[in-house]
């Protein structure tokens, strides 16, 4: 008994000494706990936010005071930190490209059953091989013009064919668009439908410049060294002219003829009749696609469509239709997958690098780049970010449509309809997060072989014969999306008024826009106001003309009208006289653009304002900054570039929109006679 209650007191003390131990360790290393804790719930310590983080740091000028100059507070060094880059978009696209062409060359690659992935680096694969052996893959590229029965570079064709029905082939078959465009879109019904509008070498074919005779001499005579091509040369150069003469013709009267109207396919080329259209189209298309004289057909640009019709009855002479198309084609596939014949053809090598590579498999597999495999951001964390911001970004215009001060109540009621039906399209589509679904998708594509000039023509094929068998059928029913490029391009992020749709792909969502556990500022700062300014579209003077489910449709009043224009009016007279003059404001669409930053900068602060969840961690080693005042160097960052001629307005992109932004002054504490005060001149 006695042994016992030793045993027990002995273990009653050892209890003691341990906790008291514990305690004493606890209190000494509280202050490194602390620390440690503060840190992480202060600061995004991963490795991704240490590396943007010093990305910033490296860039900004701290000498410059920000309420004076804050692009140079922002930017000031980072051309000196990103040599070789012309500006941040350009940097942080590059860094997407390389990520994805890295995963792609590590990709084993079969002969047959491949999945998406797999044909995806199997095209890019067989792109390197032809750089790499500097491969002229011409065989293939005949064998390709001989298919459409046409005799080239002899002249003439096999049997008398209609120049209507080749154009239309090489356009809704084989994505060439020589004269006019056919091709399928999702009308304002959500359907999928047949347009017929003009590409834009055409529209501007009076300023185009068309190859030279002597680039096309050297070309061909890799492949015809022995032939005399001067006779094809001499009526393709005058047929170029007079392409140039007769577009030019229809140049002063274009803005007022290429209304979105929807005609019955036969009655807008006077020279055309409906039955041949209707047949050579019909030709392209599977049997149950069929279309008939009265199916709704989208047509722009009417008045050069009138003007092509005449060089589409010229080409009815066989040896300038065989000679024009033979040569465009050539041209064309040359570029594309040809390194002898295109580097002639452009005049340099320049154009065949990895990047070049990297374009053909996004224009055709791009949503296998979007899988975990090549692009290491695309995850549900990243489209859910989208959509939440886009969402956050779409209230506040719904509170800016009920209190701006240019809109009377009519247009205002109108722009509340248009936003409610508003469409917001994130991240990429569901089935990329499953393989076996994006197999499925892609098995209207073969399994691709080392041959890149066949690479080509198969995947410019099938991909049109796919879109063609959604002929009619609702885009709801269907897995595609309306965005071509879900990576980061120039326009990548947009917004689609003749849709009502937002598009915010999921690699626009990258670095400096976005990184997941950087703070909720920094987001809305950069994804947040990208967004809100492509949104303010859908109300500008662009967005007018489109009503809620896209449609034609000028849906402003009189008075709101003469308001917008007064108002735009005094935003440019302030910005010139901000600006001394405004060096690198040249079209409209920048200033269209500048605007739109102006408010897209307003609408994402109030959304982000309103983010009660909101993360306000700051930014490591820039600590200075509040996390309000990081929401403004985010904007502004993407802004940042190289101090060029062309690059001239991207200080003003930045600083201008501040500028009227009272939230900016209020937290920079910017005071009166500072630059970037808030400008109270227009509302």
């Amino acid at each position: 008994m006695a042994k016992e209650h030793a045993f027990q007191t002995r273990a009653l003390n050892y209890c003691i000494f341990t906790t008291a131990v514990i305690a004493i360790c606890a209190a000494a290393n509280y202050p490194i706990l602390r620390w440690i804790f503060t840190v992480h719930t202060k600061y995004c310590t991963t490795h991704a936010c240490e590396r943007l983080t010093r990305d910033i740091r490296t860039s900004m000028n701290r000498k410059q005071p920000p309420c004076q100059d804050f692009y140079e507070f922002t930017c000031g060094k980072w051309q000196h930190a990103h040599p070789g880059f012309l500006n941040q978009t350009e940097y942080t696209y590059n860094r997407v490209v390389a990520e994805v062409v890295r995963n792609l060359k590590r990709i084993d690659v079969p002969s047959s059953n491949q999945t998406a992935v797999q044909k995806a680096a199997a095209a890019f694969r067989s792109c390197l091989s032809m750089i790499n052996s500097e491969a002229m893959n011409s065989e293939e590229l005949v064998n390709f013009i001989a298919s459409l029965d046409i005799m080239w570079p002899s002249g003439g064709t096999t049997g008398q064919l209609k120049a209507l029905d080749v154009l239309v082939k090489l356009s809704l078959s084989f994505d060439m668009h020589f004269l006019f465009t056919v091709d399928t879109y999702i009308d304002y019904s959500e359907t999928y439908s047949l347009r017929v509008s003009v590409p834009s070498h055409m529209l501007y074919a009076n300023t185009h410049n068309y190859t030279s005779n002597e680039v096309k001499k050297q070309a061909l005579n890799l492949l015809f060294a022995n032939e005399n091509l001067d006779a094809m040369l001499t009526v393709l150069t005058k047929f170029e002219q007079k392409i140039k003469k007769t577009m030019a013709s229809v140049t002063a009267v274009r803005r007022f003829t290429d209304t979105l109207t929807f005609r019955d396919i036969g009655k807008y080329m006077p020279n055309q009749p409906g039955s041949d259209w209707v047949h050579a189209i019909n030709k392209e298309l599977p049997d149950i696609k069929a279309i008939t004289k009265n199916t709704p057909v989208r047509v722009d640009d009417v008045a050069h469509l009138e003007a092509i019709s005449e060089l589409v009855y010229e080409l009815e002479d066989q040896m300038l239709l065989s000679w024009f198309v033979g040569w465009n084609v050539f041209e064309v596939l040359a570029l594309d997958a040809s390194y002898q014949l295109g580097v002639v053809l452009a005049g340099t090598s320049d154009i065949f690098n990895e990047k070049h590579c990297f374009y053909a498999v996004r224009d055709n597999l791009h949503f296998a780049l979007t899988t975990k495999d090549l692009l290491s951001f695309s995850e549900p964390s990243t489209r859910a970010a989208i959509s939440n911001t886009a969402s956050a970004v779409w209230r506040s215009y719904r509170h800016y449509i009920r209190a701006n001060e240019w809109m009377d109540m009519s247009t205002k009621a109108r722009a509340q309809e248009k936003a409610r039906q508003m469409v917001l399209l994130d991240g990429y589509p569901r089935f990329v997060d499953n393989a076996e679904s994006l197999n499925k998708f892609y098995t209207y594509i073969p399994d691709l072989t080392p041959d890149f000039m066949k690479t080509i023509i198969i995947l410019r094929q099938a991909e049109l014969n796919y879109l063609k068998s959604y002929l009619h059928l609702s885009a709801e029913k269907t897995n595609l999306q309306k965005w071509n490029y879900p990576l980061l391009s120039l326009d990548s992020l947009r917004f689609h008024n003749d849709l009502n749709k937002i598009v915010v792909p999921v690699a626009a969502a990258a670095e400096p826009l976005y990184l997941k556990y950087f703070p909720t500022s920094w987001k809305f700062g950069g994804l947040g106001t990208a967004i809100a300014e492509q949104m303010f579209h859908a109300f500008d003077v662009t967005g007018k003309d489109f009503d809620g489910f896209g449609g034609p449709l000028d849906w402003w009043s009189n008075n709101t009208r003469l308001a917008n224009n007064k108002r735009s009016l005094c935003y440019l007279k302030d910005f010139v006289q901000w600006s001394e003059g405004a060096p690198g404001l040249s079209t409209v669409e920048q200033y269209r653009s500048l605007l739109a930053s102006v408010e897209g900068v307003r609408q994402a602060f109030r959304a982000y304002a309103l983010k009660t969840d909101a993360n306000r961690k700051h930014l490591r080693t820039i600590d200075f900054l509040a996390p309000s005042q990081i929401f403004f160097l985010s904007y502004c960052f993407r802004w940042c570039s190289k101090d060029e001629p062309r690059s001239a307005m991207n200080a003003h992109m930045c600083n201008f929109p501040l500028a009227y932004s009272k939230h900016f002054t209020d937290v920079y504490g910017c005071q009166k006679g500072d630059r970037m005060y808030y400008r109270r001149k227009c509302k």
